[in-house]
């Protein structure tokens, strides 16, 4: 704030004729004012002050503006050192402008508002940094629009370490990969596991989950569908059997297969347990009970119940077994992909499809930070990040406000990732959004964006 002396000749200078309505895009304050009267303004978090230096006015009790409008509050008049001083309580930050109409002064605050900052990040990658305010609070995103046929542009889901699950930072995830950009990715497991399918240069290092939907990039291209993850094995003597997944807690009476991602070993229980440690190549080098250590090359297949039964009497050290995984469809050939859900937009509507997927409340309803990838028709990826649960800064979004607001951005398809204190984005070698924890929350993977400066 800027104070100036007041000028003594003032100090007779009268302050009255208040007005107070509200416009079509404002809320607007008038009043009446002596000839040269000097006015300052005080910016808060949570209030707006302007100082008259060396008037006086007789404003008895705290005004209101007709009708109430949520945003202000009572504006209260008082006197200090300076002179008089009005005080704007507000229920959030909104912008403000002062003006002189004659003998009048104006203030205008504004109802609704939309501000946009662009910066451009390298060779067809823009970040668009954008705040909105209205009755029903303010918001505040982030959307970086990634041109994957300029030169140099791709994007890269990775997990939080290279060659196994773990927890990290989006920032320090992005800074350790050389990243221009990045967002959060996909949900995850309290060891960094994805929740939901993950491949990562053609290998598939986690399965699908209930059918969610699945961001895969292709070079110069992202699409966003269902796919299904089958997996089987074949035994020496041609009989086969199908795996229940990959690097995922074993359940009783199934079939697992583990590699280094997973971590040091299977994690598993004895009961009816039989694991086999496999060469590169699927030869048994040994067998064990559970909890085997899983080598850095190779694999350990772990089997419970029935399949425990089944394996015991076929497999034995020194024989080989064949693994075959198969993603449905056009999904054999894509070298990236991250499950994520729910579906935002299809095909230019939007279709949220939290049901059908089986999101939990905890995902599909209310307000909050969010993190999503847009597609428009023209093959521009969007990574988008609303800022949540920060009401003088941003309340967030619920999931149709989000497919919404991805639909304005220019998005024919879109899908939802991991939100909350997860929602970050990493751009200019810092997090440019405002993470609702108050610091930057540990994730197990992450949308890493290259291009060339």
């Amino acid at each position: 704030m800027l104070l100036c002396a007041a000028n003594p000749a003032l100090a007779a200078n009268k302050v009255s004729g208040f007005t107070l309505e509200k416009t079509e895009k404002n809320y607007r304050l008038s009043f009446k004012i002596s000839p040269g009267q000097d006015f300052l303004e005080e910016r808060r978090e949570e209030s707006w002050i302007l100082r008259l230096p060396a008037a006086e006015g007789n404003i008895s009790a705290p005004i209101q503006f007709p009708p109430k409008p949520g945003v202000l509050g009572p504006f209260k008049a008082g006197r200090d050192s300076l002179g008089l001083k009005l005080t704007f309580n507000w229920s959030y930050p909104i912008p403000t402008t002062v003006t002189r109409e004659g003998d009048r002064l104006i203030v205008d605050f504004s109802r609704d508002y939309s501000l946009i900052n662009r910066t451009p990040l390298a060779q067809g990658i823009m970040m668009e940094q954008l705040w909105f305010g209205s009755e029903k609070g303010p918001l505040a995103a982030n959307v970086i629009r990634a041109d994957l046929n300029s030169p140099g542009v791709r994007l890269v889901p990775t997990l939080a370490f290279e060659n196994r699950f773990g927890l990290d930072t989006t920032s320090s995830i992005a800074k350790r990969n050389g990243a221009i950009a990045a967002v959060n990715g996909s949900f995850f497991h309290k060891n960094g596991q994805p929740a939901g399918l993950l491949v990562l240069d053609h290998k598939i290092v986690t399965g699908p989950l209930f059918n969610r939907s699945v961001l895969g990039l292709r070079q110069n291209e992202g699409f966003i569908d269902n796919t299904q993850l089958s997996l089987a094995l074949t035994l020496a003597d041609g009989q086969s059997a199908e795996l229940e997944g990959i690097n995922q807690p074993r359940q009783r009476g199934t079939v697992i297969l583990y590699d280094h991602f997973f971590g040091a070993s299977t994690k598993t229980s004895r009961e009816e347990s039989i694991e086999y440690l496999l060469a590169p190549q699927g030869t048994v080098m040994a067998v064990s009970g559970s909890n085997t250590p899983i080598p850095k090359e190779g694999y350990v297949l772990s089997a419970s119940g029935a399949q425990r039964d089944w394996l015991a009497s076929r497999l034995k050290v020194g024989e080989s077994v064949r693994f075959k995984s198969l993603l449905n469809d056009y999904w054999e050939d894509v070298p990236y992909a991250l499950g994520g859900g729910p579906t935002l937009i299809r095909d230019g509507k939007i279709l949220v499809s939290s049901e059908a997927e089986r999101f939990g409340a905890d995902i599909a309803l209310g307000k909050a930070p969010r993190t999503a990838v847009g597609i428009t028709p023209y093959g521009e990826l969007l990574l988008v990040v609303v800022d949540g649960r920060q009401p003088r800064h941003s309340v967030g979004m619920t999931l149709p406000e989000l497919a919404k607001f991805l639909l304005e951005m220019g998005a024919k398809d879109a899908i939802n990732l991991d939100g909350g204190g997860s929602s970050t984005v990493f751009a200019s070698g810092m997090v440019v959004n405002r993470v609702s924890d108050g610091r930057e929350r540990k994730v197990g993977n992450a949308l890493l964006l290259y291009g060339l400066p």
